[in-house]
């Protein structure tokens, strides 16, 4: 409905005990828009986590690498983002669970 603005490629990993909504998406119109729909999982979850994007277009999505480090159950406990452009800072997110018996 409008002119592309870019095109993205994602590099995933696949990972069999995870069912959560993924922090890079953030970085993509219009789902950036919608932090909430995001987190809590009405955009859906997944399986998989993104290693490296890629964009033809870095003024929309920037090329970066994702490094993670998993709790011993296979939930991510931290990401750290590396732009790709020299000078650019890296962005960390840091996960935190709690567990809630029923």
């Amino acid at each position: 409905m409008d002119e592309l603005k870019y095109t993205a490629r994602l590099t995933i990993e696949q990972r069999d005990n995870l069912n959560m909504a993924d922090v890079q998406y953030l970085d993509y119109h219009p789902i950036n828009k919608h932090y909430e729909l995001l987190y809590s999982g009405f955009l859906g979850t997944f399986d998989y986590v993104i290693t490296q994007q890629e964009s033809d277009n870095d003024l929309y999505i920037p090329n970066q690498s994702a490094d993670y480090t998993f709790t011993k159950e296979g939930l991510p406990l931290q990401v750290v983002l590396t732009p790709a452009k020299e000078g650019k800072q890296s962005v960390r997110y840091n996960f935190e669970y709690e567990w809630i018996k029923e």
